[in-house]
């Protein structure tokens, strides 16, 4: 069966955003994609292969989703 909280994560959207410039460790630049779908965030990295990932796992977890993605 279930659960409320698995109801509610197969209804969240995806969003991808992106930390500020210069936000990094010291070592990189910042900047990095963060997938956040419901109240879960994953980090993607610095790079643009990063941030294209982001945006495909976003696409996809939302062409299944019931709800629209939110405009940024």
């Amino acid at each position: 069966m279930e659960t409320e909280k698995e109801k509610k994560m197969k209804k969240a959207v995806a969003v991808v955003g992106f930390l500020p410039v210069g936000s990094g460790d010291g070592y990189g630049y910042g900047g990095g994609a963060v997938l956040t779908i419901g109240d879960k965030s994953i980090h993607f990295g610095e790079s643009y292969e990063s941030s294209k990932l982001a945006e495909e796992v976003a696409r996809r977890w939302n062409a299944g989703s019931s709800s629209e993605p939110a405009q940024s």
